[in-house]
């Protein structure tokens, strides 16, 4: 039997709030769709939303996740609580530490008055690492390619799973290049997205810090390649890539036939 699946994008979400808002934010955002702690679906609804709660992982339908945290939510905003206090206060109830079993493997609050700061500095990671790949071009790769899946796999097995944590990737990258000028960069970067999350937990390791960007593997970079469509086709047109030079940095990574 057909059903009709009625979706809603991230980008189409936003101007739908613009339009209803008209130049109001609203105060706080939960999000219980799966993979929503991501940098391209924040950066849609800057301007819109104060705070966000997200998950950078599926989410699971559980207890606490669907019904302990939204009466603590009601709860919350029945106190006139501030809303910086209930972003903070439902990260923690999240129990991302705790795993699946409370509905999050990995879950974060996020304060989007900062998001554009650290648009401008992975703007500025990208025009570096982008520039310096003919002199630190096996450094960078090899960071690049360190970065698991958010589950910790070395080859995804969703489509979903090219989004990989962006702290985890400035790690990477802290550890292996040897310019002090790319190693200052890095640090804008980690500076910025600590200023913007106002709290995060994980039950994963270093693969999950509570906020993923779209990293492609390199063996997804071939023009037949699903993935490498999507980047040319429609990753382009988000509004962070049409802000940044995040999608040319992932295109000037010369592509791999098996993912090291």
């Amino acid at each position: 039997k057909e059903e009709n699946i009625h979706l809603i994008t991230p980008q189409k979400f936003s101007e739908a709030l613009k339009q209803g808002l008209k130049g109001r934010k609203l105060d706080l955002v939960y999000f219980r769709a799966c993979l929503m702690g991501n940098m391209e679906a924040l950066y849609d609804l800057r301007g819109v939303v104060k705070f966000v709660l997200a998950s950078e992982d599926v989410s699971y339908s559980k207890e606490n996740s669907n019904i302990v945290m939204t009466q603590m939510f009601e709860d919350l905003t029945a106190k006139n609580t501030e809303p910086n206090e209930i972003a903070y206060q439902m990260a923690i109830q999240g129990h991302g530490k705790t795993g699946a079993s409370d509905g999050y493997t990995t879950f974060a609050a996020f304060n989007m008055d900062k998001i554009d700061e650290l648009k401008t500095a992975i703007n500025q990671l990208a025009l570096t690492l982008k520039n310096s790949l003919n002199t630190e071009k096996d450094e960078i790769l090899s960071a690049y390619d360190a970065v698991s899946t958010i589950k910790g796999l070395q080859t995804p097995e969703k489509r979903t799973e090219h989004m990989r944590d962006l702290w985890r990737f400035t790690s990477e990258l802290e550890k292996r290049v040897k310019s002090s000028a790319i190693k200052e960069v890095i640090q804008r970067v980690r500076t910025a997205q600590k200023n913007f999350t106002i709290h995060a937990k994980d039950s994963l390791g270093s693969s999950a810090n509570g906020l993923s960007i779209f990293m492609p593997f390199r063996n997804s970079l071939t023009p037949e390649n699903d993935i490498y469509k999507f980047l040319n086709a429609n990753y382009k047109k988000r509004k962070f890539a049409v802000d940044s030079v995040w999608d040319e940095f992932i295109l000037s990574l010369p592509a791999t036939t098996q993912q090291k």
